[in-house]
């Protein structure tokens, strides 16, 4: 699979501050890829110099395997193939839905900018919508006429800078499933940029998660989550507590919890004071157990009660159960550990850090 976009080595300042440090990474053809952090984190920069807004101060951007950026200059966006949504949609409003959407084609005969239209708008869903206004059109269908707008001259990759901001909740539950599948089905290369994970989540094929200007993991969802490289993205990525534990033997760990076995993300010699990752699947609530907390909190979830747990080393750990097992705070319980694999640190090793100045 030939590679769509890569940085090198980018580093982005801004009057002498640093807000991207040494980013490196690669995204295939037709893949979708998500910038995923904190306000403040380098993402919005990193994806401005990848559209030509900007310049690295260092290392380079290439897109379809040519450099179109490096220090201090790059190729003027338009020569770029960029497409990109921002969050405020920047729709005409004097223009209707077909002026809007072939905006960017303006030396296409007048027939080839017709089709394009229509082929975009029934991509999107809203076919024969052309004549409206965009006041007349929800939130929903505004964000289709953008994507539509973005993808009509056919980029080489489509750039969205957090571009379900601005909608409602019950919007930003269903639209990124939709452009997901939009996005799939046009074959389109995307990089998205968002804090939200669940965004994050159901749009990419590919996360890269950023914190104060540096990509600390780039990976799939489900590697971060259960394979997270380093602090910041165990404490980041979903949810999530840490515990003391004492290396006893290859993959073998002593805690609170009693001895935790199995394959591990980093061995540590015998005698090595660790931190080990919970989940909230990682515990099972079970009397016969040989753990034992106290119930601190718990939260309904209808399908689930979410338990905040309290060790008696005073550590506490979060456990799903099924909302038909019923456990009252302040009540204690057994518990059984149920690890399918380790993730170690060393102890105390810190996931926050300063974030860069600007995002």
């Amino acid at each position: 699979m030939s590679e769509r976009l890569s940085l090198v080595d980018l580093t982005i300042r801004y009057d002498g501050a640093t807000a991207v440090d040494n980013v490196s990474l690669s995204l295939p053809t037709g893949v979708i890829g998500c910038l995923l952090g904190p306000s403040g984190c380098g993402k919005t920069s990193i994806l401005r110099t990848i559209a030509g807004f900007g310049s690295p101060s260092a290392g380079v951007v290439r897109l379809h395997g040519d450099t179109v950026a490096g220090a201090g200059w790059g190729h003027p966006p338009e020569q770029r193939r960029v497409g990109m949504i921002f969050q405020d949609l920047a729709l005409f409003p004097h223009l209707n839905v077909a002026d809007n959407i072939a905006f960017g084609l303006p030396k296409k005969p007048v027939d080839e900018r017709r089709r394009r239209v229509e082929e975009l708008l029934d991509l999107v869903g809203l076919p024969g919508m052309g004549r409206r206004y965009p006041h007349h059109l929800s939130g929903g269908q505004q964000q289709r006429i953008a994507i539509a707008r973005a993808l009509a001259p056919r980029p080489d990759i489509l750039l969205l800078d957090e571009p379900f901001s601005s909608l409602d909740v019950e919007l930003r539950g269903t639209l990124p499933r939709e452009l997901r599948d939009i996005l799939r089905e046009a074959r389109t290369t995307a990089l998205l940029v968002t804090h939200d994970q669940t965004e994050a989540f159901v749009m990419a094929d590919i996360i890269g998660v950023m914190q104060a200007g540096r990509l600390h993991q780039w990976d799939t969802a489900y590697n971060l989550y259960h394979r997270p490289k380093t602090p910041f993205v165990a404490d980041f990525i979903g949810q999530g507590t840490r515990i003391a534990g004492i290396m006893v033997g290859p993959g073998r760990v002593r805690t609170e919890l009693g001895l935790l076995e199995g394959q591990v993300s980093r061995d540590f010699p015998t005698g090595t004071e660790v931190d080990v990752l919970v989940r909230p699947d990682d515990v099972i609530i079970d009397p016969d157990g040989p753990g034992e907390a106290r119930i601190e909190e718990r939260v309904f979830r209808g399908a689930d009660f979410l338990y905040t747990l309290k060790l008696p080393d005073g550590a506490r750990l979060l456990s799903i159960a099924p909302s038909h097992d019923h456990h009252a705070p302040g009540v204690r319980v057994g518990l059984r550990p149920a690890f399918n694999h380790l993730v170690l640190f060393p102890r105390g090793e810190q996931s926050s850090q300063t974030n860069a100045d600007h995002d």
